[in-house]
C-alpha cells in the first residue's frame, strides 16, 4: 500500500509539471508517430478509434503505416523512425500543446505524396481571430532524393492553449491516395529585429524553422507566405514554388549556421520590406553560392530594391563556395522592396531529379553617418592614405633601440587592408589615392593643389600622430580648411575620461569602469551604407600611387611561405570573422580570457579580431554593440574583466592611461613605472628573440610570433613575464620594441601597457607569480601539439620530455633526432635558480622604489644595479668552487640513493659474509659479476641516503670505492684531493688521448625524469659525468646504469691507476 502511495504521488508530479510547463523546440509528444494503435483499434492500415494513437486526435480517413509497407507496385519508406500516418481525403490529426501566448512559432513536419499527382496539406492552429486562416502547403517532390521533404509553417500564439491541425483537403478523388505524415516539431522564434550593421532583419537567417535533426534535404517554406505566417522571420515567400531553408550540419552555407536556398528557377522568389529615407542612396550586399549538394553547373540570381537591379552568374561545382555581390539603388519610397530571384537552377548529379539553385546569405543594407559628413555638399572626394616610411620601410637593424619599423606580416597584413578598402571604393565609383613620403610635407601639399575646404580624419592618441595631427590642423586652420576628427576608435573619449577624474587617467580597471559608465552612443546605429560616392577630384600634380606590393616597398622575403600569417587584412575579413564568432551565441556569452587556451592554433581560442580593430577594420563600438546583443539573447553570460565586452574595455583603459601619462611607453622619467635595474645581456635577450631558449614552450610561442605575427593573450603572458621578472631579468623595452616589430595587431598604448603589466612595473606588482616556462604549457597541452607544430625539431620527441628535452636520455634524443645541445639548444638558465634570482632582484628595487616613494634617481638606480652584480659575481664565485669540490661526492651519493630507493635495481650487499668475499657470485656462465642480486640492509640503505658530512666522509668514500671501482681521472683525483685536504690545483690530472693508460675510458650518463623525486633529492635539470673502470672479459654491468642510464664508452678503456695492465684492463 506504501509503495502504490508513493507511485501515485510520483505521478500526479508528473502531471502537474507536463500541464505547467509551455512547449519550446522539440518534437511534439509522439510526434514521430512512434507510439500507435492498439491492434483492435485498427483494421488493416485504417485506425478506427478517434484517439487511437496516443497523444493525436484523428478525424476521416487516417492510416499507421509502418516502413516498408507495400501498396500494389509502390513500396512505402518512412523517413525517421518506423512508422508515419496517412491522411485521406477531409482526414486530420489535431494535438493540444501549452504554449506560450503573443509568441511566435514555427511548426515542421515531413510529409511525401503517396499515389497522387497533386496533393496538399492545410495547416491551422486554433484559437484564430482571423477566420480561414491556414496554409496550404503543396506537396511537391522535386527537391529531396527519397521522396519525403520537410515543411515549417509560422503563426502567432493567441492563447496558452493551442490546438495543432493537419488536414488534407482531398484534391484526389481516392480517399487512399493522400500524403504521409510524419516528425512533427514546434519551435518558439526570436522576434525579428533590425541591427545596428544592417537596416534588414535577419538578414543572416540564423533564425528560421526546426531543422529536425534525421532529415538532411533541408526544410521547404511554401510559397505565399506572408511575414504573418513566415517560419522564417523577417521574409516572405513571394513565388509558386517554396525556398529551402538550410544548415551548416548538411549543407555548404557562406556565412554563420544557416542560409536559404532558391531550388525553383524565377518561380522562387525571397522578399522583405525595409524602411527607407525617399531620396537617399543605400547598398545592398550579399552572398551567393551553392549548397554542396552535387549540383553543378550554372546558378544565377536576380536582386531588385528600388528601381535598381543585378544580376549575378555564380558556377557551381557541387562542392560548396560562394562569391559577394552589391547593389547600389536610390529609395523612391518609405518602405523599399527588396526581393531575390533565381534565375539558373540545376539538377543534382546523382539523376535523382531534385532541383537546386543558388544559396543566398548575409543580405545586409548599411549606412556610414562619417562617410556621409565627409561627401555631404562635397563636389570631390579624395580618400587618401599615405606610406610614411617612419613605419612602412625594411629596417635591418630594426631590434636595435629605438627602431619603430613594422615587420613584413604586419606590413602584409596593412597591405591587405588597403586593397580590400580600394575595392570597396571602387564598388562605390571611388578609389583609394595612396601618397608617399612624411605625412605632414605630402599632405600639405595636396591639400594646396586639390583647394581642399574640409578636411576628415579620425582622432589618434598616439604621440607620433598627435604630434603630426597638431601640425596639420595648424595648417588647416591657417589655409582656411574645416577639420572634423572624431573619437572612433575607441569607445570612450579617452580625455573626457580623465577630466572626470581631475586631470590624471584612472590608474585601475574597476576605477576606469565606474568613471566611463555606458557609452552615450550604445543604442544609436553605427553602421550604414551608400550607394555611391562623389567622384575623385583631379589630383594635379600630387604623385598617386597604387596599393604598393612588398617587393615594391623592398621587403626581401615575401616568399617565404613559412612566414605567412594566416589571417588575411581587410574590412570585408574583419565582419566575415566577426559574423562567424557571433554566429555560437552561447560561446560569445560564456568567455571567459583566463579559461582561454593559448596552445590552439589551428583553431584560436579567441576571436582574433585585435588585427581588425587595431588597423581600423572593425570599428570596436560596432563590436561592442554586437556582444551586447548577444547578452540580450544570452541571459546568463560573463561580465568584465574577463568577458570579450571586458576586452574592449580593457583596451580603453590602457588607450586612456597611455594618454593621460607622460613617457608611458619609457622606464625613464616616467610616473607609473616602477625603476627596476633590468640587466643588459644581449646574448639572453637574442636568444629570447630568436626562440633558442632551450625552453619549448617558450621557443614555439617566439616562433608562432615570427611566423604569424600573432599569438594567444596568454602565450604572450608566458614570453614576456620569462624575458623580464620571470628568468632572463631584460629590460620589458627590448621585449616591447620585438611586439611592436612583429605582432600584426600591435597597438602603441596596449603594446606599452601590457609589457608593464607583465613585467611587474605598473598595474601589476604580484612579482612573485611566475609563469612556468614547463608546467603552464603543459596543463593546456599535454602532448605537446603546438610544440611539435611551431618547433619541428621536436615532433618526434616522447611526450614526457616534449616540455623539457634535455631530461630526455641520449638513446630518447637520438631516436627523436634531437640531440640536446647540438640540435636544439640547452636552457640559457635553470628556471628554478634564475627565477629566485629575479624575485630577488625585483624585492630590492621594490624596497628602493618604495624608499624614494618612486622617485629614484639613475644614481641610486645603477648603484643598486652595480650591487647587485657584485653580489652575484661573489655568489658565483663560492658556488662554482663549492660545485667543483661536491660534484664527484653528489654524483656518487645520487647514484646510491638512486639504488638502494628502486626494488627493480640490481643492488649490492655492502655486510658481505666471510664466504661469501671467498667466494664471488657468478653468472651463469661462470663469469664472475660485479653485482649481486641480493637486498641492501635498512641499515646500509640509512648511511648512503645521509648527506656527507666532515666525520662521514672518508667512511663513505671507502665503501663507494668497495662496491664499484672508480677509474683514474679528474672526478676520482679531485674527490681523493678534497678528502685528504688538498689543494685542487695540487692534483697531477693523467695526461694522454682517451681509452690509454694515462687518460681511461669515459662513461656518461644522461639524467632521467622518470626518478624525479626519489629520496636523492636532485633536481630536475642535472646531468651526470660518471667514470667507470670496465674491465676486460667480464660483466660491466652498473648496479645505477643498467637500470636508468644510456651508457655510451668513448675509447677502448685504460687501467684504473695508469699502471700497464692492457691484459686484464
Amino acid at each position: 500500500m506504501y509503495r502504490v502511495a508513493v507511485l501515485l504521488a510520483l505521478l500526479c508530479a508528473i502531471c502537474h509539471s507536463s500541464t505547467a510547463s509551455t512547449f519550446t523546440n522539440g518534437l511534439l509528444p509522439n510526434g514521430d508517430f512512434e507510439y500507435g494503435p492498439k491492434p483492435s483499434e485498427m483494421k488493416g492500415t485504417l485506425v478506427t478509434s478517434k484517439t487511437a494513437i496516443p497523444k493525436w486526435e484523428i478525424t476521416g480517413y487516417v492510416e499507421y503505416i509502418k516502413s516498408g509497407h507495400k501498396q500494389g507496385d509502390m513500396l512505402l519508406i518512412v523517413p525517421a523512425g518506423a512508422f508515419a500516418v496517412r491522411l485521406g481525403n477531409e482526414a486530420s490529426i489535431k494535438q493540444k500543446i501549452k504554449v506560450a501566448k503573443g509568441q511566435f512559432y514555427s511548426l515542421t513536419f515531413s510529409a511525401a505524396r503517396t499515389c497522387a499527382q497533386e496533393e496538399r496539406l492545410n495547416v491551422s492552429v486554433s484559437p484564430n481571430s482571423e477566420p480561414n486562416d491556414w496554409g496550404m502547403l503543396p506537396m511537391q517532390t522535386m527537391y529531396s532524393s527519397n521522396g519525403w521533404d520537410s515543411y515549417a509553417w509560422g503563426f502567432l500564439a493567441e492563447a496558452s492553449e493551442i490546438e495543432i491541425s493537419v488536414h488534407n483537403p482531398g484534391v484526389e478523388e481516392d480517399p487512399a491516395c493522400g500524403p504521409l505524415i510524419d516528425s512533427i516539431a514546434l519551435k518558439l522564434l526570436s522576434p525579428p529585429k533590425r541591427g545596428n550593421d544592417n537596416l534588414l532583419k535577419n538578414g543572416n537567417f540564423e533564425e528560421g524553422p526546426y531543422v529536425l535533426p534525421k532529415t538532411s534535404s533541408g526544410v521547404l517554406i511554401p510559397p505565399k507566405i506572408e511575414d504573418d505566417h513566415s517560419p522564417l522571420p523577417g521574409w516572405m515567400i513571394e513565388s509558386l514554388k517554396a525556398v529551402k531553408y538550410v544548415d551548416s550540419d548538411h549543407f555548404a552555407v557562406p556565412v554563420g549556421k544557416r542560409a536559404v536556398e532558391l531550388v525553383g528557377g524565377k518561380e522562387s522568389a525571397l522578399t522583405q520590406v525595409v524602411r527607407t529615407i525617399i531620396g537617399k542612396t543605400y547598398v545592398l550586399s550579399f552572398a551567393v553560392g551553392d549548397a554542396k549538394n552535387a549540383c553543378e553547373g550554372s546558378l544565377g540570381l536576380e536582386a531588385f530594391a528600388g528601381n535598381s537591379t543585378v544580376k549575378v552568374a555564380y558556377k557551381s561545382t557541387g562542392k560548396g563556395g560562394f562569391t559577394r555581390a552589391k547593389l547600389r539603388f536610390k529609395a523612391t519610397q518609405a518602405r523599399t522592396r527588396v526581393m531575390f530571384f533565381s534565375t539558373f537552377y540545376t539538377m543534382t548529379s546523382d539523376h535523382s531529379g531534385s532541383l537546386c539553385g543558388p544559396v543566398i546569405d548575409d543580405v545586409r543594407i548599411h549606412d556610414n553617418p562619417a562617410l556621409d559628413y565627409a561627401s555631404k555638399g562635397t563636389a570631390a572626394l579624395y580618400p587618401v592614405f599615405i606610406i610614411d616610411p617612419h613605419y612602412m620601410k625594411p629596417d635591418y637593424n630594426a631590434f636595435s633601440p629605438g627602431s619603430s619599423r613594422a615587420g613584413l606580416n604586419r606590413i602584409r597584413f596593412l597591405l591587405e587592408s588597403l586593397v580590400d578598402l580600394d575595392s570597396n571604393l571602387k564598388k562605390l565609383g571611388s578609389r583609394l589615392l595612396v601618397l608617399k613620403g612624411e605625412p605632414g610635407e605630402v599632405l600639405f601639399r595636396c591639400l594646396k593643389q586639390w583647394d581642399v575646404k574640409k578636411l576628415c580624419f579620425e582622432y589618434d592618441t598616439e604621440p607620433y600622430y598627435q604630434a603630426l595631427d597638431v601640425r596639420v590642423k595648424d595648417y588647416a586652420s591657417a589655409a582656411g580648411i574645416e577639420v572634423f576628427s572624431p573619437v572612433s576608435h575607441t569607445l570612450f573619449n579617452p580625455g573626457d575620461i580623465i577630466q572626470k577624474n581631475g586631470g590624471k587617467p584612472p590608474l585601475t580597471y574597476q576605477s576606469f569602469l565606474k568613471l566611463a559608465g555606458e557609452p552615450s552612443w550604445a543604442s544609436s546605429p553605427l553602421m550604414t551604407s551608400r550607394s555611391s560616392l562623389p567622384l575623385v577630384g583631379d589630383h594635379g600634380d600630387c604623385e598617386i600611387f597604387e596599393v604598393p606590393t612588398l617587393k615594391e616597398l623592398g621587403y626581401e622575403d615575401t616568399e617565404q611561405e613559412d612566414y605567412l600569417t594566416p589571417f588575411r587584412g581587410g574590412e570585408s575579413e574583419a565582419l566575415k570573422r566577426l559574423r562567424d564568432s557571433l554566429s555560437d551565441k552561447e560561446w560569445v556569452a560564456k568567455f571567459e580570457k583566463p579559461k582561454g587556451d593559448p596552445s590552439a592554433f589551428l583553431k584560436p581560442a579567441t576571436t582574433v579580431l585585435s588585427p581588425y580593430l587595431k588597423f581600423g577594420c572593425l570599428s570596436s563600438r560596432y563590436f561592442y554593440q554586437c556582444l551586447k546583443d548577444v547578452q540580450k539573447i544570452v541571459k546568463k553570460h560573463t561580465s568584465p574583466p574577463v568577458s570579450l565586452v571586458g576586452q574592449l574595455l580593457w583596451r580603453d583603459f590602457f588607450y586612456t592611461v597611455a594618454f593621460g601619462t607622460p613617457n608611458f611607453d619609457q622606464m625613464k622619467n616616467s610616473t607609473i613605472c616602477k625603476q627596476i635595474p633590468w640587466n643588459d645581456n644581449d646574448e639572453l635577450f637574442a636568444a629570447w628573440r630568436e626562440g633558442r631558449t632551450g625552453y619549448p614552450w617558450i621557443d614555439a610561442i617566439m616562433v608562432q610570433l615570427h611566423k604569424w605575427g600573432w599569438m594567444h593573450h596568454l602565450a604572450r603572458h608566458c614570453v614576456a613575464c620569462f624575458l623580464t621578472r620571470g628568468d632572463l631579468f631584460v629590460h620589458w623595452e627590448k621585449g616591447r620594441d620585438v611586439f611592436e616589430r612583429l605582432l600584426i595587431d600591435s597597438d602603441w598604448a596596449i603594446n606599452n601597457g601590457n609589457w608593464l603589466w607583465l613585467s611587474c612595473s605598473s598595474f601589476f606588482y604580484q612579482y612573485n607569480r611566475i609563469y612556468s616556462p614547463i608546467s603552464f604549457g603543459k596543463k593546456y597541452d599535454p602532448n605537446g601539439n603546438y610544440i611539435r607544430y611551431f618547433l619541428p625539431i621536436l615532433k618526434d620527441m616522447p611526450r614526457e620530455y616534449i616540455y623539457e628535452p634535455w631530461t630526455a636520455p641520449l638513446s630518447i634524443q637520438t631516436k627523436a633526432k634531437c640531440i640536446i645541445g647540438k640540435d636544439y639548444p640547452k636552457p640559457v638558465v635553470l628556471h628554478d635558480s634564475a627565477s629566485k634570482e629575479c624575485k630577488r632582484r625585483m624585492g630590492e628595487a621594490y624596497a628602493l622604489n618604495k624608499k624614494f616613494n618612486g622617485l629614484v634617481s639613475e644614481e641610486e638606480l645603477s648603484s643598486l644595479r652595480k650591487r647587485l652584480d657584485e653580489e652575484d659575481d661573489k655568489k658565483n664565485q663560492v658556488q662554482e668552487v663549492k660545485t667543483k669540490k661536491q660534484k664527484t661526492i653528489d654524483d656518487w651519493m645520487i647514484m646510491w640513493r638512486r639504488l638502494l630507493s628502486s626494488s627493480h635495481l640490481k643492488t649490492l650487499t655492502l655486510a658481505a659474509s666471510a664466504s661469501a668475499a671467498a667466494a664471488p657470485s657468478r653468472s651463469a656462465a661462470g663469469v664472475a659479476r660485479l653485482v649481486d642480486r641480493v637486498p641492501v640492509s635498512a641499515s646500509a640503505a640509512s648511511l648512503f641516503a645521509r648527506n656527507f658530512s666532515d666525520s662521514a666522509e672518508t667512511a663513505v668514500k671507502k665503501k663507494v670505492e668497495d662496491v664499484v671501482p672508480i677509474a683514474t681521472g679528474h672526478e676520482r683525483e679531485e674527490l681523493e684531493a678534497e678528502l685528504e685536504g688538498k689543494d685542487l690545483l695540487e692534483i697531477n690530472y693523467p695526461v694522454g688521448p682517451f681509452g690509454t693508460k694515462e687518460a681511461p675510458a669515459i662513461v656518461k650518463s644522461y639524467y632521467d625524469k622518470r626518478i624525479v623525486g626519489c629520496p636523492g633529492g636532485e633536481g630536475e635539470d642535472e646531468h651526470d659525468i660518471v667514470w667507470f673502470w670496465l674491465e676486460k672479459g667480464k660483466s660491466h654491468e652498473c648496479p645505477v646504469c643498467t637500470q636508468y642510464f644510456e651508457l655510451e664508452v668513448v675509447g677502448p678503456g685504460g687501467s684504473p691507476d695508469g699502471h700497464d695492465d692492457d691484459e686484464h684492463h
